[in-house]
């Protein structure tokens, strides 16, 4: 969609607007021409109004249903940036919610001089005096910082992997990378991102932490112990310095290896002070599961959330790795959660009767799991939406679990493509609204 269409739509959405105004006045016999009001000091303030009011500007909500439209549907928005003042304050908001995941290759570095308009003084001296002079002999270095918005403040969603592949390209289109003394301080550069970020984006809501990267993103100073326990580490942490940290309520972390340095870190920060989660979803190495550290940082992460609603593990199949995260989940939330999915988790027998305990829950994701026994047959257990995804060999228990639950059941995410079988399905879930069938797995 061009400047013009969208143009010429703004305006005759407006004088429709105008002549409905002017026409619904005109038939008022009360109207009258001068109308008084108070400010919030009181003072008596006169305010002309005639009936040749002009509406010059649509209402705030539909600019913003206009907008949304046109990002649903692909058009573009940068256009509409040109329309006047009023719609570009609108659409940037819109622009930067998610701009590494919305921006092309060839506004890459646009972007990447924007961002760096918005560091302060203090940010940009701590840069290193060789990563300062690359950006001056590339002329990207911002000599007058003046923009025309806090442009980190607008952002909603970012993801660690997403920061990773909008930098590194331009790292190689400036031929940073080949001069090895540049290439040593680009991990600095990518965790000022992140402070910066984490300090000034306040409106972030989700954080998806899936990328492992060099060097901590997030600085916990380490302090004594004065309990005299040698076992247990304690930090301190400057908690409000990351304020942009403590409204996100939606938290991935995921396809990382080994948790170490920045990452173990930034999860424990996140473990300790960002309360309003309600959507969770870990996926580690089942390794890491077993580490007492990381185990006691994903318990403290359940417990400190006032209201989790949806919870997502995968590659918990070692020992009993699952029993301390399911006694969590069902300790502390089991009055809110709604939603849980298991990916290639090994259950217990302990694990599976808290998960049949949880009465609030509504839908369940099962993928791949091992050792689901008859412990979740469970009358109580009142599922409207259930995936399984399983080998043959499961087949029956997978009967047998809808012979328990296939009443409520509305929606049934399956990956079995035996059609006697679908017929069984068919007849045990008489409420069935939807059907998938994903014979792929």
């Amino acid at each position: 969609m061009t400047l013009f269409s969208i143009y010429n739509l703004f305006n005759r959405i407006q004088n429709c607007l105008q002549e409905k105004f002017l026409i619904s006045s005109s038939n008022n016999n009360n109207i009258i021409n001068n109308i008084n009001y108070y400010d919030d000091d009181d003072d008596k303030v006169e305010t002309s109004l005639t009936t040749s009011f002009k509406l010059n500007i649509l209402p705030t909500e539909c600019v913003q249903k206009i907008v949304q439209y046109l990002l649903e549907e692909k058009q573009g928005l940068y256009s509409c940036l040109l329309i006047n003042r009023y719609w570009c304050k609108i659409v940037i908001s819109y622009l930067y919610r998610q701009p590494f995941e919305l921006c092309s290759s060839k506004n890459r570095l646009k972007l990447f001089r924007t961002y760096l308009l918005c560091f302060d003084q203090v940010e940009l001296d701590s840069l290193s005096t060789r990563l300062i002079d690359a950006l001056y002999i590339f002329n990207i270095f911002p000599k007058k910082r003046n923009p025309l918005f806090n442009y980190f403040i607008f952002l909603r969603k970012v993801a660690s992997i997403e920061i990773e592949e909008f930098i590194s390209p331009i790292y190689n289109e400036l031929a940073i990378n080949i001069n090895q003394e540049f290439r040593d301080e680009i991990p600095k550069f990518n965790k000022l991102i992140f402070h910066h970020i984490f300090k000034y984006s306040i409106n972030l809501k989700l954080f998806d932490l899936d990328h492992w990267m060099r060097n901590d993103i997030i600085t916990i100073y380490d302090v004594d112990d004065n309990d005299g326990d040698d076992d247990e580490e304690v930090h301190e942490v400057h908690v409000y310095d990351y304020p942009g940290l403590f409204g996100i309520n939606k938290f991935k972390i995921k396809n990382i290896g080994a948790i170490v340095e920045g990452k173990s870190k930034i999860f424990q920060f996140i473990s300790i002070y960002c309360k309003n989660i309600t959507c969770l979803e870990i996926s580690l190495f089942s390794l890491d599961y077993s580490k007492k550290n990381i185990l006691k940082i994903i318990i403290n992460l359940i417990k400190s959330q006032k209201r989790l609603y949806e919870f997502k593990i995968s590659h918990v199949n070692r020992n009993n790795d699952i029993d301390p995260i399911m006694e969590s989940l069902y300790s502390y939330q089991r009055n809110y959660l709604i939603k849980l999915s298991f990916t290639f988790v090994k259950f217990t027998e302990d694990s599976l009767n808290i998960l049949v305990k949880l009465e609030r829950l509504k839908d369940l994701s099962l993928i791949f799991c091992k050792n689901i026994t008859n412990n979740i047959l469970n009358q109580d257990l009142r599922l409207e939406r259930l995936q399984i995804s399983c080998v043959p060999s499961f087949y029956n228990m997978l009967l047998d679990i809808l012979n328990v639950c296939g009443g409520t059941l509305k929606v049934l995410d399956l990956n079995i493509h035996f059609k006697p079988f679908q017929k069984k399905i068919i007849a045990l879930c008489p409420n069935i609204i939807e059907l998938n069938i994903d014979s792929t797995f």
